[in-house]
């Protein structure tokens, strides 16, 4: 990581002590809020950040007497509305809830729905005062993709079918959806703002076997997973033609993709990645972390002194907020050129790697 990363990291850099266990999960727009879940054994809670230490609480819930897990699962914040899971039972995926709270309003968030049945909850994203997600609901295996007017407090389904989490960029709600047995996955969408379907970037629309696909906020970047989650794809606005961002070898895959305007952030088994798309190369952020994306601001969240699931080992944890547009470019990888996916990788022949950016 090149010096000026380094030092931009360290000037928004959050700590948190081992008790109560604290997870960030969520940045502001601005990245001056960071929202968080903090549990102490008792009680579980939702709490927002701001420099200087204030902290305001948002939710909360005792820990029943039972082994239960319950446990709150942050998603989204668009500048006003935050949006999160509540989740009552580690063993029965589909007992949750979900919950908005209005930063502008103050007071008590509200639930949004209740689910006992159904299938599993799939994603939550919060984009211009809407709530999108994905449930099970449409029988036969098949998923609902909701869309809530957070101000109205009106849901709509804009799609039934068998559909994938949901994304949002721009003012699409993106989702993959099967067609058929013996047709690759096709990515669909729908506008945001009025619920019909509408049209992806040309690059985007015709991709197909995706494993997962997300896009920046504000619609101009885009990256995806070839069908083996081997390979990352990606798009920005003014390329004719996708890119071969990364691969990773045999045994690995893609996982936590996010785009803070012109980064593309992944985890793999060696550590949290940064994809620079204005200079086509990459580097390392940290050895492990969650990363979360939020207009150009990127947070990342990780155990201090290293993950580890005993609990004696806990020191509680480290985030920190970079601004991707206030980051001097990477140093350019001379080797790289935009290598167009295949039209259907699902049938793509066998053969050696293509070269990525490193």
């Amino acid at each position: 990581m090149p010096e000026p990363w380094r030092k931009a990291r360290a000037g928004t850099t959050y700590t948190t002590a081992a008790n109560p266990r604290a997870y960030e999960g969520v940045v502001s727009p601005d990245g001056k809020k960071i929202f968080a879940e903090e549990s102490d054994g008792r009680v579980t809670r939702v709490v927002m950040r701001t420099p200087g230490g204030g902290q305001t609480l948002i939710d909360q819930m005792p820990q029943a007497r039972s082994k239960r897990l319950q446990q709150y699962v942050l998603w989204g914040f668009d500048g006003r509305w935050l949006v999160y899971e509540a989740s009552f039972d580690a063993e029965n995926m589909n007992d949750w809830a979900i919950y908005a709270w209005d930063a502008k309003a103050g007071g008590r968030p509200f639930r949004i729905t209740r689910n006992t049945a159904n299938g599993p909850f799939l994603f939550l994203r919060a984009r211009g005062g809407k709530a999108a997600w994905a449930q099970g609901g449409g029988g036969g295996g098949r998923k609902q993709v909701h869309v809530y007017d957070l101000q109205s407090r009106s849901d709509q389904v804009v799609r039934t079918g068998m559909v994938s989490p949901v994304t949002v960029s721009g003012d699409l709600v993106v989702w993959r959806e099967a067609f058929s047995a013996s047709t690759p996955v096709q990515v669909r969408a729908a506008s945001l703002s009025t619920g019909r379907g509408a049209r992806l970037p040309e690059q985007v629309a015709k991709v197909k076997g995706t494993t997962f696909i997300t896009g920046s906020s504000d619609g101009r970047a885009w990256a995806w997973t070839s069908p083996d989650m081997r390979k990352l794809y990606a798009w920005k606005k003014g390329w004719k033609t996708s890119a071969l961002v990364a691969t990773v070898s045999e045994g690995q895959f893609f996982d936590q993709m996010e785009i803070a305007g012109d980064l593309i952030t992944w985890q793999d088994d060696s550590g949290l990645w940064a994809a620079d798309l204005r200079s086509q190369s990459m580097t390392r952020l940290n050895k492990d972390g969650v990363p979360h994306a939020n207009g150009d601001k990127l947070l990342v969240s990780y155990q201090t002194g290293g993950f580890s699931k005993d609990p004696a080992a806990y020191k509680g944890t480290t985030a920190y907020v970079l601004t991707a547009s206030r980051l001097e470019p990477l140093t350019p990888c001379r080797g790289w050129a935009p290598i167009p996916q295949p039209a259907d990788e699902t049938a793509a022949p066998d053969g050696p790697a293509e070269p990525a950016l490193l």
